[in-house]
């Protein structure tokens, strides 16, 4: 009955450590972003994003894009690009980590495209990144070149703390802390790993919140086996639009058209669960541990095991 619910954890994982496969990954110290050459123009455009409660003040009088739907609905990562860029110049972390994806996504298509199609390959697949073999989104900007890469965007999002991004530096550091051996190095994979999802919890960040359902679906509590669920109630409750698709698994399937049934709603997703009561009063309890600032309280719903 949760079959459906854990198909988008799974692509939202998937996904995450789809960018550690492609490009190395900063160690536990370096979280800075890649820095441009001294002569590189946009060393000196992207600043560090205002406190929330100054976006929020400034927000009331110039609403920021939401880059979270402007990317969700997009099909053309080109001309996404161009759109976000100034705002992630101008230090909009958001757009900064969705720039990444947007060109990760198209140097793996790219790539795809010289490869022989697998037999079961979609006959006519979407292409978000046809434009990409006429230059770059950002050539007409300036940048130096490895400005023009996702691993500086992905990089920079990071050390703006952007939640998306630092949900997924953590699914990567928890992917190292399954691996390591070392005592030592375990504890301080660790300490790093919740330290990125202190960052996420505290920054209330609805779709970010929901992805720490990942983290929950590789280490289930066994008397709680849909507590994973609970985490898409918690993102509901705090103002997570559950009346359609989650925002990761529409895109996974719009960009990789391996979705071929109508996409479930999260609440759809959530109601299929068997234990629905249960489910819903943990989902609740998270959002108010969250809303509260209860970050001792959250620990019984983050379970991280040897």
């Amino acid at each position: 009955m949760i079959v459906a619910a854990v198909a988008i954890v799974v692509a939202a994982f998937v996904w995450s450590r789809s960018e550690v496969a492609i490009a190395p990954h900063p160690k536990a110290n370096d979280v800075a972003p890649i820095a441009p050459s001294a002569s590189a123009p946009l060393a000196t455009s992207i600043e560090r994003p205002a406190p929330a409660a100054e976006q929020e003040d400034a927000g009331a009088k110039a609403p920021r894009e939401d880059w979270n739907q402007r990317y969700l609905v997009a099909d053309d990562f080109f001309a996404f690009v161009e759109a976000a860029a100034p705002a992630a110049m101008a230090g909009d972390a958001r757009a900064q980590y969705l720039i990444s994806r947007a060109l990760l996504h198209c140097r793996l298509e790219l790539i795809a495209e010289k490869q022989p199609p697998l037999p079961y390959a979609t006959p006519n697949p979407r292409r978000f990144c046809t434009r990409f073999h006429e230059g770059h989104p950002l050539d007409a900007f300036g940048v130096p070149e490895e400005a023009k890469s996702f691993v500086y965007w992905r990089e920079t999002a990071l050390a703006h703390g952007d939640a998306l991004a630092v949900i997924a530096d953590a699914l990567t550091t928890f992917g190292k802390y399954e691996a390591a051996r070392d005592q030592a190095t375990k504890e301080q994979l660790r300490q790093q790993f919740l330290a990125g999802i202190r960052v996420v919890v505290e920054s209330r960040d609805p779709e970010a919140v929901m992805d720490i359902s990942s983290f929950v679906l590789q280490q289930p509590n066994p008397d709680e086996p849909w507590g994973f669920v609970s985490w898409f109630v918690a993102a509901c409750e705090l103002g997570l639009d559950c009346s359609k698709p989650p925002p990761a698994m529409a895109r996974y399937c719009a960009t990789s058209r391996s979705c071929y049934m109508g996409l479930q709603t999260v609440t759809d997703m959530i109601q299929m669960v068997g234990y629905p009561n249960e489910v819903y009063v943990a989902g609740q309890d998270i959002a108010y541990k969250i809303k509260s600032g209860d970050w001792e309280g959250l620990q019984p719903h983050l379970p991280l095991r040897d």
